[in-house]
């Protein structure tokens, strides 16, 4: 098994864009949610998969990263992303978490 990386290692480690694309997608319907799409190659959906498993094998928690049009990690985006992500591995699962709403 290989060495275990963070997420701001999986990131620097890519020398190209994987074009990875984050939008949101407005309910159509009233009762309907919204959602957010996360789209890309098979590339890009292996980079957000190291990121997801840096995260659940962090030696501290709360771990998290943070990618978006604006912010660290623009480079792996598609020119089509409109929003941020902010993925976050807490200690604790959602319910017991104090910000689960």
């Amino acid at each position: 098994m290989g060495e275990r990386r963070s997420p701001d290692q999986i990131l620097g480690a890519q020398d190209h864009s994987v074009g990875l694309t984050l939008r949101m997608l407005p309910a159509q319907l009233e009762n309907e949610d919204d959602y957010v799409l996360i789209s890309g190659s098979r590339e890009a959906m292996r980079l957000l998969g190291d990121l997801l498993q840096a995260l659940a094998e962090a030696d501290e928690l709360p771990a998290s990263v943070q990618i978006g049009p604006n912010s660290a990690g623009q480079f792996h985006l598609s020119p089509r992303t409109e929003v941020g992500a902010y993925l976050l591995c807490s200690a604790e699962s959602d319910e017991a978490s104090p910000e689960a709403g």
